[in-house]
């Protein structure tokens, strides 16, 4: 049996509607419009109850705490439904979009897909380049002020390569550039900073990523992050108990202060040089001998990427490769053709991941956004496998044995991987 919420303490539930105990009005909806009501935002289309405790306040709004930025605060969904708007009439009309290439030199609107990463923001950003106008274009100029060190933070834990290391540091910068543009304009930054603070806290920021950031000794040695900051021990403290044995502990709190103290074992010239110039973890592997436990835990940490998407991605091919000309295919072929495709895509950008992998990450510049960001995949599982295409019908695998070209070279299957 579904437990029931615990936000049902708060309200008298009815069919179909339910009475607030502490404002006494009845609303049409079920727990989701109560925890809203109770959470006293705005623009969730239902009013606010001006009788909530704080605390009740405060766990509902937790509660909601999911919903994106585009449904919470009003005028930024307003900005971003205007921009919808204008691609949307620009791309349907054939003489409007050939004007808007003629006076913008050629430079293509980007459309806007809710599966694809930041493409709101992508579409946004480019329409403000266009033009210099009223209203519009001062609100849209606060919208990508506002959540361009969001998507910074994105852009730095959606792209491959180990990036743990920098996450913690990341949002920090982020936090600190939203609290600033809170404290100048309020009315507009004030649930945004909130919803960044609920996320921050509750779905992004795990005291491992503070570990990662003191590990980084780039970070540690100017000082950025110590180990007085409460994430940081808090987070050794759990590295200690889950990563080290107890027979081990001694050697680990004595390696911590060695590593702390920047004992010139560790930080000489040429270690203090490659802080610049080497990726953390590629750091500890040339200078970290003189902490032989210290540096397996940092390794393994550093090393370490922010999220999944890169397995995740299979989803994706999956998706792709279900399409109308391979309805036929039974699940064991389905499998193999993805399996072959993601991982001839992983072998292509292998030395590209090693090679980024070897340098440092800098968070002033993580890069402009791509323009396509669904990884193309519906165009990959499309091209043929081989350099003809195969016919693959039934239940006859008998084309994974055959041989197929990925590159330059050729192999079987049994070979590749």
């Amino acid at each position: 049996m579904k437990k029931k919420d615990k936000f049902w303490d708060y309200a008298e539930e009815l069919k179909g509607r339910f009475l607030c105990n502490f404002c006494q009005k009845d609303f049409s909806g079920g727990v989701a419009r109560l925890k809203s009501h109770l959470s006293k935002q705005t623009c969730r289309d239902i009013a606010i109850c001006e009788k909530v405790t704080e605390d009740v306040q405060a766990a509902a709004l937790l509660a909601v705490g999911r919903v994106d930025i585009y449904e919470e605060v009003c005028w930024v969904k307003k900005v971003f439904d205007d921009a919808k708007y204008v691609v949307d009439y620009i791309d349907r009309h054939v003489n409007i979009l050939a004007l808007q290439r003629y006076f913008t030199d050629n430079k293509e609107l980007r459309k806007y897909n809710k599966t694809r990463f930041a493409s709101y923001f992508l579409m946004l950003q480019l329409i403000i380049g266009l033009e210099d106008a009223p209203d519009f274009w001062l609100h849209g100029n606060d919208v990508i002020k506002a959540l361009e060190p969001i998507v910074g933070v994105l852009r730095l834990v959606d792209g491959d390569g180990s990036n743990a290391g920098y996450l913690y540091e990341a949002m920090v910068r982020a936090q600190e550039t939203l609290k600033k543009q809170k404290i100048v304009n309020p009315d507009k930054f004030s649930r945004i900073w909130e919803l960044f603070e609920i996320r921050r806290n509750n779905n992004i920021l795990n005291r491992v990523y503070a570990t990662a950031a003191f590990l980084n000794p780039s970070l540690m040695y100017d000082g950025i992050i110590t180990y007085d900051n409460q994430d940081v021990s808090k987070g050794l403290l759990f590295v200690g108990e889950k990563m080290v044995s107890f027979d081990q502990r001694d050697d680990f709190a004595s390696q911590l202060l060695v590593y702390q103290g920047k004992h010139p074992k560790l930080f000489n010239f040429l270690s203090i040089s490659q802080l610049r110039t080497a990726h953390p973890k590629i750091w500890w592997e040339v200078n970290g001998g003189f902490v032989p436990l210290f540096i397996k835990i940092a390794i393994r940490i550093l090393s370490q990427p922010c999220i999944s998407s890169a397995c995740e991605r299979n989803w994706s091919a999956f998706d792709a490769a279900q399409t109308k000309k391979r309805t036929r295919l039974l699940p064991q072929i389905l499998d193999d053709l993805v399996y072959i495709r993601m991982n001839s895509l992983m072998m292509t950008r292998y030395d590209e991941v090693e090679l980024q992998d070897r340098g440092p990450i800098n968070l002033e510049e993580l890069g402009d956004l791509p323009e396509d960001v669904d990884d193309g995949q519906d165009e990959l599982m499309d091209e043929p496998i081989g350099e003809e295409p195969v016919d693959v019908v039934g239940d006859d695998d008998s084309w994974l044995s055959r041989r197929i070209s990925i590159g330059t070279f050729s192999a079987n299957r049994e070979d590749l991987f």
